[in-house]
Formats: C-alpha cells, sequence, structure tokens
C-alpha cells in the first residue's frame, strides 16, 4: 500500500450522495495527484495523509484510488483560513474567516475549541454565533476522530461516512458494543464484514450478538440457494462448524429470536423446520391468497381449447412443447394453476 501526503489543491467533484470525490493532491516533492476515492467533505488547502494504491483510469490517466486517510489540523495562518471560510463550519464565511485569524493568529483554533466567548471581541460576532461557531468546529472534530476509529477496525472510507450519518455521535459507541448492527442497518456491509470487525474490536465468537447475526447470515444464504426453510437439525450442525459455537448456545439464541418473532418454527413430517419472519409471512400469505382463490370458483369455458391453441401457434410461429399445452389446458379447466422450476 502506498501512502501520500499533501495538500488539497483543487476538488474537481464531490458527490454529497456517495462522497465519492475526485481531487488534485498537491505533494511535498511539487508533483500533483489525482486522488479518487469516498472522501468527507474536503476544502482548498487541508492537509492530508491518504493510503491506497496507483490506477490507470481508460479516460483520466493516472488516478490514486484511497482506501484510508487522514486529515491534520491546519497549523499555518492561510491553512486556518482556508479551512475556516470552507464552508465546513456553521456561521463562518471567508470574510468572518480572516478577521478571525487576523485577531487570533495560530491560536484560532484553540480559541475556538477553549475560549469561544472570545469571538465576540471580533464586532461581526455575538455571543450566541461564538457557540455555533464552536459548536460546529467541535462537531467536525468528532468526526474526524470517528472516521480514524472506523477506518482503524478495518472500515473503508466510504462505509465510515455512510455509519457516520447512521448513527452520528453514538457510532463508535455502537460499533464497539455490537458492530453486527450493521450488517442489518448498512446497506453493503453484511455479516462477514461485520464479523471481521468484531473480530478487531476483540469481541468473543460466542457473543450473542454474533450467533444472532450468523443465525440470520447462514439462513439468508439458504434462501439465496432457493429454500423458504431449513431443517432445524441440518441447520444446527452447519451453523455449529461455520460460526465455532456450541448447539446449546445455537439454540438459546433460535429460541430468543422465535420469542421475539424474528424466526418461526414449524412442524413439517414430524421434523422441525425455521424460518426467517419474512419468508414465513410470505409463505403464509401466499397460501391464504391461494384458498381464497380456491373458494371464489370459475366457471367452465365453452371453447374450442385445441382449435385456439393450434391457431395462436400457427399465427405466432410458436409450438408448444406436450408439457406446455397441458399448463394451458389446466390452468383453463381450473382457473388456478402453480407452476414451479424454470417455467414459474
Amino acid at each position: 500500500m502506498t501512502i501520500l501526503e499533501g495538500i488539497i489543491d483543487r476538488i474537481t467533484y464531490y458527490n454529497e450522495d456517495t462522497y465519492y470525490t475526485v481531487a488534485k493532491l498537491k505533494l511535498k516533492s511539487g508533483k500533483s495527484a489525482t486522488i479518487v476515492g469516498n472522501l468527507p467533505p474536503l476544502y482548498l488547502g487541508e492537509v492530508l495523509t491518504v493510503k491506497g494504491e496507483w490506477g490507470q483510469h481508460k479516460e483520466f490517466g493516472e488516478q490514486f484510488v484511497v482506501t484510508e486517510w487522514q486529515a491534520q489540523e491546519p497549523e499555518t495562518l492561510l491553512g486556518i483560513e482556508r479551512f475556516l471560510g470552507s464552508g465546513l463550519l456553521k456561521g463562518i464565511g471567508p470574510a468572518t474567516a480572516k478577521k478571525i485569524v487576523r485577531e487570533f493568529g495560530l491560536s484560532t483554533l484553540e480559541v475556538i475549541h477553549n475560549t469561544p466567548e472570545k469571538l465576540t471581541e471580533i464586532p461581526t460576532i455575538n455571543s450566541s454565533k461564538a457557540e455555533r461557531i464552536a459548536r460546529s468546529l467541535g462537531e467536525h472534530v468528532e468526526i474526524q476522530q470517528i472516521m480514524v476509529f472506523l477506518q482503524g477496525v478495518g472500515i473503508s472510507p466510504g462505509y465510515a461516512l455512510k455509519i457516520y450519518h447512521t448513527y452520528n455521535t453514538e457510532a463508535v459507541k455502537i460499533v464497539k458494543e455490537n458492530p453486527y448492527r450493521l450488517a442489518d442497518e448498512i446497506h453493503g456491509i453484511g455479516f462477514k464484514i461485520a464479523d471481521q470487525i468484531a473480530q478487531k474490536i476483540g469481541i468473543q465468537k460466542d457473543s450473542p450478538y454474533r450467533i444472532r447475526a450468523g443465525i440470520r447470515f447462514i439462513l439468508s444464504e439458504i434462501s439465496a440457494e432457493g429454500h423458504l426453510f431449513a431443517y432445524e437439525n441440518e441447520f444446527l450442525a452447519k451453523a455449529e462448524k461455520d460460526m465455532e459455537v456450541t448447539e446449546l448456545q445455537l439454540a438459546a439464541v433460535i429460541g430468543d429470536l422465535i420469542v421475539k418473532k424474528e424466526l418461526y418454527r414449524e412442524n413439517l413430517n414430524d421434523r422441525n423446520i425455521i424460518y426467517l419472519a419474512p419468508f414465513y409471512y410470505s409463505e403464509v400469505g401466499a397460501v391464504s391468497r391461494i384458498k381464497i382463490l380456491t373458494e371464489v370458483g370459475f366457471p367452465p369455458l365453452i371453447l374450442d381449447i385445441e382449435r385456439l391453441l393450434q391457431q395462436y401457434s400457427l399465427e405466432n410461429n410458436i409450438t408448444l412443447a406436450p408439457a406446455q399445452k397441458e399448463a394451458v389446458l389446466k390452468a383453463l379447466d381450473n382457473g388456478l394453476l402453480v407452476i414451479t422450476g424454470g417455467p414459474g
């Protein structure tokens, strides 16, 4: 992994929804590098350290793809003025930033952090505005600290920003307490990523949070193979092996999830089966609707179906296979037909 350090010289593109950024980073050598990736709002003159790899864009040429970043607090008068006037802090524009830096110099950020009431020495800043500026700077610093923590446990900048905007100041607390919430609440973060984060922050494999998330994940994988439910004994054997926990621990959490109606258990041919709640409701709902349809009744059709099918086939140059023809005839005879497999 390559590390670059420099000053943001130009912001070419920034998407507020995805945080995707294209910017020019002026390096200490005097050369410029185009950096791309999911980054927080940047400002001209910001000192940034980025980690990543060089890549080649077919249209825009060489670019540095950022996987980690860390901003540094500005240390020069110009850097402080640019930071304050960048629009990142509420209540300060370029003109006010210039006045503040002229008054407090290199101590500006320290004054805002520790003694914001001193800002009222500037005629255009009253006490409420001073408080707003101090609060805004505090939030900005907090965001930086949260982002550094999230990246430190292996979360990419793009996901780190999503996590911050979902949980705000609670982000670090939530991730430390139960990173598996991310799998449920942050689009794109699944159980495997959450589990990697959990291992880095020292959460044990037999944590109830982990077992709960793992059960839901394995059942989701099974559903992706086309199954609405799993046989409980087979599921327990698989989950015990995959998650490295005991069957007793799994059974306890399954029982709790059933009580909370996140899982459902039924008996099929003297075997217990378990469902994720959405699939259970889907199956019960489908059966209920089919029952209603069958009770409506279907008057017989007095048509020459064979002749109509032959005519349709000739007009559209289509030849139905015997099974397809049988399906059409049964649908017309019964009014309701369930077709499974590929044709369904």
